[in-house]
């Protein structure tokens, strides 16, 4: 018998792991088609294989290793990589593999996982548990920052992102980017592994971890610079961070600077100009980290501004050097007159093709564009944007962190109102999601697309799709369960009693006794019988419930449990369910319960409503006879689940409540 799990409203719905051919296995008869393999299996022909470990399926179907190789991780080679094992002329890992637990052949149990070769319930600290693998996601290039995700060929994992080469202070040891400092495997070089009851500290194997070094799980961490082991055991940074001084700060580029988690040029940034924080005021740029004014093409900058040297007369070929009265500045020299090319302007002379101030005209000034530098050419205005600017339809942006034109003019960062967007020298971001909601198709231009708790195709995390007619609610695959009533019998007198079930409980009978004095022959101290449901396998595609006694639910009406006598107990047949009643009385004076087995037929993997089986109509209680009511019957495929009354001292109106039993058939 299964272990049954709550459903809502009605039942335990089994989940254990699939075995059936339909539901995809290893094999299968030569002849038999398979429509659909394990995830981690592939289908070549008529078989579901590994291509990561399989020699006669290395990497895709009809890809063979030839005699004296093996396969790893999808490719055939001469022998198996530091840290695999030869198995049948796979490569796997005997630590963390469920199918080679310790040692070649030695399979983990249903709901068991491989930690440190050793079968087990869950997964050592710092690995995550893939599809029964224990693996580390920072390390591993078939799970590389999530379960399934794997990198390409010639990539490595490190710290969770697949890359071309390791980050800063990893090593790459046979295409794991490990640290050598903390890595039991690879302490202080590739394959030089720790024996048992050692760990990894500072590069060198040892019975117990150095000053300054704390124990996370066998391994010897600085929580200082540590990137899984940030501050605290277990703590990783994210792709693109490194711990520094117990904190996973942005990873920056050389020759930048991090300031305040932004990667930034200090020597042209005009908010980081020099130190962070140090912010260059208006019409001013930062040139080799110091703040300069921002002069047009032809202008000086000067104490008290940007001026032209050789027309202006206040600053007359030197900033301090200024024209007398009565004088212009021609071509850099105080002069009566203007040289040629040049108009007065006032008591300056002016070079109208080319002064921005003067442009076409005397004091025809250029309009100025943010983030830019104005400029006449021939009489006409135009500008140039400041350096790092790019001009795009008029606009001086910087592509490094315009949401709008992130990378490249015109391409826009999609909003995501789930997410905070950014713009980042790698393009287009969005983090971190709103909780339920996750980026499955690691796309930046729809960020948090998945909601988990309602996504059928991703219910609860991304990848996990829910069984065909089943529906995801609140992160997990459920049937459809839709709580429907009976009709009633009696009037509308005393108060409702709506008694139900607990969940994954049916109504299996009742309890009750019948009224003397006024109230004669009416029921009194009516109390509902449930039953516990469990689902059995009777056949490769037979289902049946069985029932075993439940709860009983509070005596009805104001006289409670203080019933009158006799009491009297009717109950279903053993493993059948209450699914209808019948009876007599305007109120119920008589009552007969409608029972029922509850079996179903199908392939594994669907939410089947059950079939009903033969009805059975159980003797009457009751004293006395009345207008017949009935059969109150429960919809197809439905169960009685409660009583629906109203009683005062004794029961005035009764009806069921009622719910499809929905078997989720998965292999057993």
């Amino acid at each position: 018998m299964l272990s049954p799990r709550h459903a809502s409203f009605l039942f335990l719905i089994a989940s254990v792991s699939c075995a059936l051919p339909a539901c995809g296995s290893d094999s299968a008869a030569p002849n038999e088609p398979i429509t659909h393999c394990q995830k981690g299996f592939s289908q070549c022909g008529n078989a579901c294989v590994r291509l990561d470990r399989d020699p006669s399926y290395c990497g895709s179907c009809g890809v063979a290793c030839d005699t004296g190789h093996v396969c790893s991780r999808g490719e055939c080679v001469a022998s198996c990589q530091t840290g695999l094992s030869d198995c049948q002329g796979g490569c796997v890992n005997l630590e963390s593999d469920r199918d080679n637990c310790g040692a070649c052949g030695v399979t983990c149990g249903s709901g068991l996982v491989c930690a440190d070769g050793v079968c087990a319930v869950s997964c050592q600290l710092g690995m995550v548990d893939c599809d029964g693998l224990c693996v580390d996601l920072a390390t591993s290039t078939e799970h590389c920052g999530a379960c399934g995700n794997f990198c390409g060929h010639g990539q490595v994992c490190s710290a969770g992102t697949c890359a071309l080469s390791c980050q800063s202070q990893l090593t790459n040891c046979s295409g794991m980017c490990v640290n050598p400092k903390s890595s039991r495997e690879h302490c202080g070089a590739c394959g030089h592994a720790c024996a048992s009851g050692e760990v990894c500290s500072a590069g060198v194997c040892s019975l117990t971890c150095q000053s300054q070094l704390v124990s996370c799980n066998g391994i010897c961490a600085d929580l200082q610079s540590d990137m899984a082991h940030c501050g605290k055991c277990g703590n990783v940074c994210e792709p693109g961070r490194v711990c520094e001084k117990g904190k996973c700060v942005v990873s920056c580029q050389d020759k930048l600077t991090n300031c305040s988690d932004v990667c930034v040029d200090l020597k042209n940034s005009i908010l980081d100009c020099g130190a962070c924080g140090n912010a260059c005021g208006a019409g001013m740029y930062c040139k080799a980290g110091t703040c300069e004014l921002n002069c047009a093409s032809g202008f000086t900058a000067c104490a008290d501004g940007c001026f032209d040297l050789k027309a202006d007369a206040k600053h007359c070929g030197g900033c301090l050097t200024a024209c007398t009265s009565g004088e212009m500045c021609s071509n850099g020299q105080c002069a009566p007159t203007c040289g040629t090319g040049l108009t007065a302007c006032g008591a300056s002379c002016r070079d109208l093709v080319n002064d921005p101030s003067n442009c076409g005209a005397c004091d025809h000034v250029c309009p100025t564009v943010s983030n830019s530098i104005s400029v006449c050419t021939s009489s006409a205005c135009n500008y140039l944007c400041n350096p790092g600017r790019t001009d795009c339809g008029g606009l001086c942006v910087d592509l490094a962190s315009d949401l709008s034109n992130c990378g490249a003019c015109g391409n826009a960062c999609a909003h995501v109102p789930t997410a905070t967007t950014e713009c980042l020298p790698g393009g287009c971001k969005q983090t971190p999601c709103a909780q339920n909601l996750m980026d499955c198709n690691q796309s930046a231009t729809d960020g948090c697309e998945v909601n988990t708790a309602t996504s059928s195709s991703h219910c609860g995390t991304c990848g996990h799709s829910c069984e065909p007619g089943a529906s995801c609610q609140s992160g997990t695959c459920v049937c459809p369960l839709t709580k429907t009533l009976t009709a009633t019998t009696g009037d509308q007198g005393g108060s409702p009693f709506p008694d139900e079930c607990p969940a994954g409980q049916v109504m299996i009978g009742f309890e009750s006794s019948m009224s003397s004095g006024f109230y004669n022959y009416t029921f009194s101290g009516f109390a509902t019988l449930c039953g516990t449901v469990q689902k059995v396998q009777t056949g490769p595609d037979a289902w049946a419930l069985t029932v075993s006694p439940g709860a009983r639910l509070p005596a009805t009406g104001t006289r409670g449990s203080s019933y009158d006598q006799p009491i009297t107990t009717v109950k279903c047949p053993q493993d059948q369910i209450v699914v209808g009643v019948e009876g007599q009385g305007s109120r119920p004076v008589k009552m007969s319960l409608r029972c029922a087995n509850i079996s179903a037929t199908g392939a594994a993997g669907t939410c089947m409503l059950p079939n009903t089986g033969t009805v059975t109509t159980l003797p009457a209680y009751g004293q006395v006879s009345g207008q017949p009511f009935g059969p109150l019957d429960c919809p197809a495929g439905s169960v009685a689940s409660g009583s629906n009354m109203r009683a005062g001292e004794v029961m005035n109106l009764y009806g069921l409540f009622c719910k499809p039993v929905n078997l989720v058939l998965k292999g057993q």
